[in-house]
C-alpha cells in the first residue's frame, strides 16, 4: 500500500484572502441567522426558518459555498483548511442546537441523538441543494417537507 503525502494545491495571496474573508463573511451571516433562529419557537418552526434561509440558493440555483470549498479543503493551506472547518462546524452546532430544543420542547422525535440528526438534517439539506439543480428544479422544496415530516412528533 502506497502512503499518499497530502497535496496543497497552490493558490496565490490573493485567493487565499478571499477564501478567508469568505469564512469570515459567512460566519457572520451565520451569527446573524442564529440571533433570528432564537427569536423563534423552538421546534419545528425554529427548523423551518434555518431550512428557509436557504430557500433563495435553491432558486437560484446555487449550492452551498461553504460544502463546495470543504470538497477541496484538503487540499487548502492549512489556514484555509481551519477556517473552513470552523465554518462547517458551526453550521453543524447551529442545526444541533435546533434539533435539541425541538426535542426538549416535544415537537421532534428523539429517536437519534441531536449530534446525528444534525449531522442528517445539514448532508440533506446540502445534496438537495445540489440536486435541485436538476430540472424540474424542485428538489429542495420536497426535501424541506421530508425533514419536517421526518422529525415533527405530530405526523
Amino acid at each position: 500500500m502506497v502512503s499518499e503525502k497530502p497535496v496543497f494545491i497552490t493558490i496565490s495571496r490573493g485567493k487565499l484572502i478571499l477564501g478567508i474573508a469568505y469564512c469570515q463573511y459567512k460566519t457572520e451571516v451565520f451569527d446573524r441567522l442564529n440571533i433570528t433562529l432564537h427569536n423563534v419557537s423552538s421546534g419545528v418552526q425554529r427548523l423551518r426558518t434555518y431550512l428557509d434561509a436557504f430557500a433563495g440558493c435553491a432558486e437560484r440555483g446555487e449550492m452551498c459555498g461553504i460544502y463546495a470549498m470543504l470538497s477541496d479543503s484538503h487540499q487548502f493551506s492549512p489556514e484555509l483548511q481551519e477556517a473552513v472547518s470552523q465554518l462547517a462546524h458551526q453550521e453543524i452546532q447551529m442545526i444541533k442546537d435546533i434539533i435539541t430544543s425541538g426535542q426538549n420542547s416535544g415537537e421532534f422525535k428523539t429517536v437519534l441523538l441531536p449530534d446525528e440528526l444534525a449531522v442528517i438534517v445539514c448532508s440533506t439539506l446540502k445534496g438537495a441543494l445540489m440536486l435541485n439543480r436538476l430540472p424540474p428544479h424542485d428538489i429542495y422544496s420536497g426535501t424541506v417537507n421530508a425533514l419536517i415530516k421526518m422529525l415533527d412528533t405530530r405526523t
